[in-house]
């Protein structure tokens, strides 16, 4: 039966393999037309390798399976066709770049418990992460949780993703883009552009900004996950190790760093 589920995952995940490959070669070439494409350094260099392919596969199929997960994380093993579609497609596909894969989905996700962002966040906690220059203290102590009130999440979103700073790093630039475009899936897509170009690889269209929500189901909120962690290049610095590199590439900084480390051994410790 799991090796049923697996293959099934494989199939989807290679329905969508060629539309990925134009895109990064399109990227390559500027316009995806006769330029010669440049080789990116952190690009896979196992093709070449006589059956990597399948060695790949096997590991996949051996390594995701509702059991293994559950050891790493019990809320994880319901993911597991899903996560295997999205290792499929992007490569996961080592006991290292899945180890660091899962510790970062662990941590960003709650140990796998939501797929929409929390933002219960209280007055201290806008301001030390996300600092005065994305909200003020005025509206952190009008929005924010404490003893006087809950938490506004609406007026919270629309704030630290919203004005300037919104506009110029997530492409919010329409009223409500902040909350609209909240944190979604394992990985916690945000923001109007990442919404978009999420949909257009994962559908072909723009079914996520009219549906955002779709994101908080268990298949998209893998397959955007791998998407985003195919975007960041980061299976070449799962292959050396490189722990904080990868986190620095999702966090902007290192919020969280010592948890998800923590996250990083248990996934070791069930898959490498």
């Amino acid at each position: 039966m799991i090796r049923f589920v697996k293959h099934a995952a494989r199939l989807l995940a290679g329905f969508f393999m060629s539309e990925d490959r134009r895109e990064k070669a399109d990227s390559a070439t500027g316009q995806g037309g006769n330029a010669e494409r440049r080789k990116d350094p952190t690009e896979r260099q196992s093709q070449g390798e006589p059956g990597a392919s399948s060695r790949a596969a096997d590991f996949v199929d051996d390594a995701l399976t509702f059991e293994r997960l559950a050891q790493f994380c019990p809320d994880a093993e319901r993911y597991a066709p899903y996560l295997a579609q999205a290792a499929f497609r992007y490569d996961i596909d080592t006991p290292l770049r899945l180890s660091h894969f899962l510790a970062q989905l662990a941590h960003e996700s709650g140990g796998f418990q939501r797929t929409r962002e929390n933002l219960n966040y209280s007055v201290d906690a806008l301001l030390s992460l996300f600092g005065r220059h994305r909200i003020s203290e005025r509206k952190a102590r009008m929005y924010g949780r404490s003893d006087a009130h809950p938490a506004n999440p609406t007026a919270i979103a629309n704030n630290i993703y919203g004005g300037p700073w919104g506009a110029h790093n997530l492409g919010n630039t329409e009223p409500g883009d902040g909350y609209r475009y909240i944190g979604r899936g394992l990985k916690q897509i945000t923001g109007r552009y990442n919404y978009r170009q999420c949909s257009l690889v994962l559908f072909g269209d723009l079914r996520l900004m009219n549906q955002p929500e779709l994101l908080e189901q268990p298949e998209a909120a893998c397959l955007s996950a791998g998407w985003f962690w195919d975007r960041k290049r980061l299976n070449a610095y799962a292959d050396t190790d490189d722990g904080e590199t990868i986190t620095r590439r999702i966090n902007g900084g290192l919020n969280g760093f010592d948890q998800r480390m923590q996250w990083l051994d248990k996934a070791k410790a069930v898959f490498v």
